[in-house]
């Protein structure tokens, strides 16, 4: 999906979006901060299909899209389960599927017991888990997310980011949004909403994107399959057998990245790698260069 030179304003006020360009690949994490009534919510709901812009085109919106709106509507009688039934049928999803699929992922999301549960008597952490859920019922080509951090405890942002690089490893596009300074996925492209315009990295960002290489680890996941074999060249250590530890320029960050989870390894860290006083390259969170005994060493 393609927004080019894309506005939006509302009767008697200043323009809400000015001149917004964003190429959303399949396969892209992008995220999106800015301060409250900065317009993250009107920019979402266009690229949902749900507010039409003023200004600019839209182009090659998929049919599959899961929204997750910033406020999830709660007040009403319906339990979770039932709730989550209703919407795999109105996605096409027959009864029992639907009821699969929703017991699938209220177990991921460790809501034992939730589905009995009338949606306004969750707390606020459980409404984002069920609002999640129905966006992922039938798996989205575009995934769009409001916030989707907000009220959830460790454990859920760890199956949130599980879940958002699962949707870009299987080809799907994400786009999430954020207060300043909160929640973001790893693999997340940042961008910043500020007067209406979209803007790129913040200067620390942009500052380690020009000059700073980025040292991954990874773990081999159960049916992972070998790396491709260019990633020779970046690897600086294989603490154990199924871990490893690459350094990459940065401008090669997110295609490496990619390529891991397609090939089934999970990401462990992602890092600023910069050398030491004495002119050693160092991780960022190492404090020499001497690995443990029986941890292996560079390649």
């Amino acid at each position: 999906m393609r927004l080019t030179s894309v506005g939006k304003r509302y009767a008697r006020r200043p323009w809400v979006l000015t001149g917004i360009d964003l190429d959303v690949a399949a396969g892209r994490i992008i995220a999106i901060s800015g301060p409250n009534g900065s317009g993250k919510s009107t920019l979402l709901s266009i690229m949902a299909g749900l507010t039409s812009p003023t200004a600019g085109t839209i182009a090659g919106r998929p049919r599959s899209i899961g929204y997750v709106p910033e406020r999830f509507p709660v007040q009403n009688r319906m339990s979770a389960g039932v709730y989550l039934r209703h919407m795999g049928r109105i996605r096409g999803l027959s009864t029992g599927a639907a009821t699969r699929r929703a017991t699938m992922l209220l177990d991921r999301f460790d809501m034992t017991g939730g589905s009995d549960t009338l949606l306004r008597h969750l707390s606020k952490g459980n409404a984002q888990r069920v609002g999640l859920i129905q966006a992922l019922l039938v798996r989205p080509d575009l995934l769009i997310l409001d916030e989707p951090g907000t009220g959830m405890d460790e454990l859920g942002h760890d199956v949130l980011s599980e879940i958002i690089e699962e949707v870009a490893r299987d080809g799907g596009a994400v786009v999430l949004s954020s207060p300043f300074h909160s929640w973001a996925p790893t693999l997340a492209t940042r961008y910043q909403l500020s007067d209406g315009r979209l803007r790129g990295s913040t200067e620390r960002e942009t500052t380690a994107a020009v000059g700073t290489p980025v040292r991954i680890v990874l773990r081999r996941g159960r049916d992972a399959r070998d790396l491709p074999a260019s990633w020779s060249a970046y690897l600086t250590a294989q603490p154990a057998d199924a871990e490893l530890s690459a350094t990459v320029p940065n401008g090669e960050s997110d295609r490496r990245l990619l390529e891991a989870l397609h090939c089934g390894w999970a990401v462990l860290s992602v890092l600023p790698h910069r050398p030491d006083p004495g002119g050693h390259k160092l991780p960022a969170d190492e404090p020499n260069s001497t690995p443990p005994p029986g941890r292996g060493g560079p390649m």
